[in-house]
């Protein structure tokens, strides 16, 4: 390879690089001051009983959704996730907080623990 062309590569490259956004020391603070924020509210919502989870769609099943604990990385199948107050969580990969009960009853599907929704939260970020 030529010089002049390594040094076209060369300029190219810086330039690109140059050409990444940056941030003020204000904005970098205001957005870890956020971050700590929402880190300290998903603290508490662990500290009042929540789990946390991710919701996942699953196509041609009886629990069509179920939510996998974080956690302790069960399946959970939320029976009452039908309910009108549910409906804007029923999104596939949606990470939640969420209080439950087990329930005593049959498996709708194969090892699925069904469960009892008490309370629903979006994860904040």
């Amino acid at each position: 390879m030529n010089i002049p062309l390594r040094l076209s590569i060369l300029i190219l490259i810086i330039s690109l690089k140059s050409c990444n956004t940056f941030k003020t020391g204000e904005e970098k603070q205001s957005k870890g001051e956020s971050i700590v924020k929402n880190n300290d509210v998903n603290k508490t919502l662990i500290e009042e009983g929540y789990s946390i989870g991710r919701v996942k769609y699953i196509s041609d099943s009886q629990c069509s959704y179920i939510i996998i604990d974080r956690e302790i990385n069960s399946e959970f199948d939320p029976i009452n996730l039908e309910e009108k107050k549910y409906l804007p969580f029923r999104k596939d990969s949606m990470i939640i907080y969420y209080k439950y009960r087990r329930l005593r009853m049959p498996y709708r599907c194969d090892v699925i623990q069904p469960i009892e929704l008490i309370d629903i939260k979006k994860e904040k970020h």
